[in-house]
């Protein structure tokens, strides 16, 4: 019983957590020849402003060339319930022309600092995908997928994907 009582104590005497950064979608497709690409950022937190950095990786990450992609504004405050762009801008080189290819985008939120002492903050970073496609490729899914090429070897289910798209399968 003196469980329960703390137990109902402790959920009365907590704060709730609050929303911060978030993202307008899970990626974002670049495609050749426009000017950039663009993403929405929210701030859902109903009274603080927040900090949001962003900034590009290569998706390997033995990479360790330069991403040619940059992201405007790298730094931003955000007012509680606005929203701000991102936009993603391609260099012009060193990507292949013959198949999609793909970056991280990262984008860290940092929190306002606490009115109160003893306050747990948590700076949260969200990691999507931005893909640049070539004008050269088409962006067909049925046939990409048409392409896949599955195989069993010493009991291992093996995926080839023969397609210039990236394929994300979310259920097998």
């Amino acid at each position: 019983m003196k469980r329960t009582i703390a137990a109902i104590a402790f959920l009365l005497l907590s704060t709730a957590a609050q929303a911060g950064i978030v993202m307008g979608g899970t990626r974002v497709v670049y495609q050749e020849g426009k000017r950039e690409a663009a993403i929405s950022v929210t701030n859902a937190d109903t009274h603080s402003p927040y900090l949001v950095q962003s900034w590009v990786e290569n998706y390997a990450e033995n990479n360790k060339s330069r991403v040619p992609f940059i992201v405007t504004p790298p730094l931003i405050k955000i007012e509680p319930q606005k929203e701000s762009v991102l936009r993603f801008i391609y260099s012009g080189s060193g990507l292949p022309t013959d198949r999609e290819s793909q970056v991280w985008i990262n984008v860290q939120e940092i929190p306002p600092k606490p009115e109160e002492e003893n306050t747990l903050q948590l700076a949260v970073r969200s990691k999507i995908k931005l893909f640049y496609r070539p004008q050269q490729i088409e962006a067909d899914l049925p046939a990409a997928v048409k392409k896949l090429r599955w195989s069993v070897e010493h009991g291992t289910l093996k995926l080839k994907n023969e397609s210039p798209l990236f394929i994300t399968i979310g259920d097998l």
